[in-house]
């Protein structure tokens, strides 16, 4: 379906403060990819009662807000934005708001964050919120090495997302048959949550693709992990930046799976 899309206006939003000094970047920040992370919020609202430059003004004036504790998110990366963010409202009701943040500086959890925040600020004015915890280099220093930031985002067409949603009780259903059905003595002590629910898509997977393996083949399951309480002492969930890492296991055959006494076979 053809979506007409018209451009009203484009704008700066700047903070209502003046800028900090320049942002310097982590090792995390380093080594992650200049990709931008993409989110859109979808909000359901009656075309005959809306107030189109009420809800534009309060979102503007709230970003303003917002962005004094977030103040490298009104800047650039070299020649590039930091974060850009689109309101569209649609003929027949609704609203979506689009936003792009820059891995370079933020990771998935940040950018909730920062959401909620915005959220929070566009429906009371009144809220003053202490300055936001940014790591950067507090934490995580960076490194005089040339990392590969060639890669870009993965831009093929047709691509179909799909959401699945599991819940509390069939998570620990698939737990406690892991367990049960695991070779490995210390899966049968503790089977997190992280570790079931990878292994079961992943032997969906394996299944329905009917993937071969063999001695020139190799697999590999990435999983982001979110490092703020993985950290000692543990980070506050609100701490803002690249505080996130890729667990990723390689299978390259069969043999190493039985070595290795992975458990891919699907749970019924």
């Amino acid at each position: 379906m053809k979506i007409d899309v018209e451009v009203i206006s484009r704008e700066i939003i700047k903070p209502t403060t003046s800028p900090h000094d320049c942002y310097k970047f982590s090792l995390l920040d380093q080594v992650d990819p200049s990709w931008y992370l993409p989110f859109i919020y979808f909000y359901s609202v009656d075309h005959k009662t809306i107030n189109k430059n009420e809800i534009s003004k309060n979102l503007k004036t709230s970003l303003s807000q917002v962005l004094n504790n977030y103040y490298l998110l009104a800047g650039n990366d070299v020649n590039n934005l930091v974060l850009a963010v689109q309101l569209n409202f649609f003929n027949y009701g609704g609203i979506a708001i689009g936003i792009h943040m820059s891995h370079k500086i933020a990771d998935g959890s940040s950018i909730i964050t920062f959401m909620k925040n915005w959220a929070e600020t566009a429906c009371n004015s009144n809220i003053n919120y202490i300055g936001q915890k940014i790591m950067g280099t507090t934490m995580f220093s960076p490194i005089d090495y040339a990392f590969d930031d060639s890669s870009e985002y993965p831009s093929e067409k047709n691509i179909i997302s799909k959401r699945f949603v599991f819940s509390n009780s069939n998570i620990s259903i698939l737990q406690v048959k892991y367990i049960a059905t695991s070779s490995m003595e210390s899966s049968k002590i503790y089977q997190s949550r992280f570790k079931t629910l990878p292994s079961f898509l992943w032997s969906c997977f394996t299944a329905s693709t009917e993937i071969k393996k063999g001695p020139k083949t190799s697999y590999s399951l990435a999983s982001a992990m979110n490092l703020r309480k993985k950290i000692d002492p543990p980070l506050l969930d609100d701490s803002f930046g690249n505080v996130s890492g890729i667990v990723t296991t390689m299978v390259s055959s069969e043999d190493d799976i039985k070595k290795e006494g992975y458990n891919y076979g699907i749970v019924n």
